[in-house]
C-alpha cells in the first residue's frame, strides 16, 4: 500500500473533525447524506480550481489514491462500507445517515 498524499490525509483529518464535531448539517463542505467520494470531491472543490488543468490533474489523482486504497483493502471500490451493495448505501445517502456508518467511521479513524 502506498502513503497517503496530503491531500487526501488532509480530508481524512477535516473529515474526522467534522463527524467529531457534531456533522454539522450546515457544513457546505461535508453532507450527512454522501459518502467518502462526494465528500472529498466537495473539499477538494474548496481546495481546487477545476479550471486550471494542474489543479483537476491533482484532483483525479487524489480521488483515484482514495478508490485505490478501497482496492488495497479488498473493498468494493463503489460501495466500499456497504458490502458492495448500492441499495444499501443508497437507503443511507436518502435518510442522511451515511455518515454514521460504522465502517466508513472506522475507515476514517484508521486513516488518520
Amino acid at each position: 500500500m502506498q502513503t497517503k498524499s496530503q491531500l487526501l490525509q488532509d480530508f481524512y483529518n477535516a473529515y474526522h473533525n467534522w463527524l467529531e464535531n457534531g456533522a454539522d448539517i450546515e457544513d457546505v463542505t461535508f453532507s450527512r447524506g454522501t459518502g467518502l467520494c462526494s465528500n472529498l470531491t466537495s473539499y477538494l472543490s474548496d481546495w481546487l480550481d477545476f479550471e486550471i488543468q494542474e489543479d483537476f490533474t491533482t484532483f483525479k489523482k487524489v480521488r483515484l489514491e482514495l478508490i485505490q486504497q478501497f482496492h488495497d483493502a479488498d473493498l468494493d471500490p463503489q460501495f466500499p462500507f456497504n458490502g458492495g451493495e448500492s441499495v444499501c448505501y443508497d437507503f443511507e445517502a436518502q435518510k442522511d445517515l451515511s455518515y454514521l456508518n460504522p465502517k466508513r467511521i472506522q475507515w476514517v479513524k484508521e486513516h488518520l
